[in-house]
């Protein structure tokens, strides 16, 4: 096991949350932080002993999601006074296993990263996208079909606004489709003898 430069210093954090931890366990146990507190100090001790690494700890993010839950503290404003000594601390101890972390870590050396064939770093800008391209707008008008004499409910058609600048073909589309439409609503439904009684 390799021994942490900054031992002393770690050494003084751990037994000062292991004081606030007997103090503050009964008034504390059951708020949502008090979970956290307890795996950063149980982390520590055991990395003292050397049950575990550095790397373990890092790689679990025990700091971060202490340091989220300590500042809710703050935040809370109930126990503004616990909340900046163990950010403080939980500040303290990030920095000294960031140190070891980074100083033992294995060291990767430059290498090429190639994705797909292309090299990180090569400037492919994408494809030139046209934006001015104008697209006919549909709008909706009710009209009355051609059985309005016999029921009083007005059909539904859509017609497309065509622009000046479109060509006959264009037009003869949006005949056809419109003619399409038209027939799905002229179709009349076969009356049903519920119907014919109530009209």
């Amino acid at each position: 096991m390799a021994q942490i430069q900054r031992r002393d210093e770690l050494m003084d954090e751990v037994k000062l949350l292991h004081l606030i931890y007997h103090r503050n366990k009964n008034q504390h146990r059951n708020q949502h932080w008090w979970r956290y507190f307890q795996i950063l100090l149980s982390n520590l001790k055991n990395l003292m002993v050397g049950s575990i690494t550095v790397d373990k700890i890092m790689r679990k993010k025990i700091i971060d999601k202490c340091y989220r839950e300590f500042h809710g503290i703050i935040a809370l404003g109930q126990f503004i006074n616990l909340g900046f000594v163990l950010v403080g601390c939980i500040s303290r101890i990030g920095v000294i296993l960031t140190e070891e972390y980074e100083r033992t870590r294995p060291k990767i050396h430059n290498t090429e990263v190639k994705i797909r064939g292309t090299e990180i770093g090569d400037e492919d800008m994408g494809e030139v996208i046209d934006m001015d391209v104008e697209v006919p707008e549909t709008t909706a008008t009710i009209a009355p079909s051609p059985s309005s004499a016999s029921s009083s409910s007005p059909s539904v058609s859509s017609s497309p606004s065509v622009s000046s600048t479109s060509s006959t073909a264009s037009k003869s589309k949006s005949k056809i489709k419109k003619s399409k439409i038209n027939d799905i609503f002229k179709k009349k439904k076969k009356k049903s003898s519920i119907d014919k009684l109530f009209g």
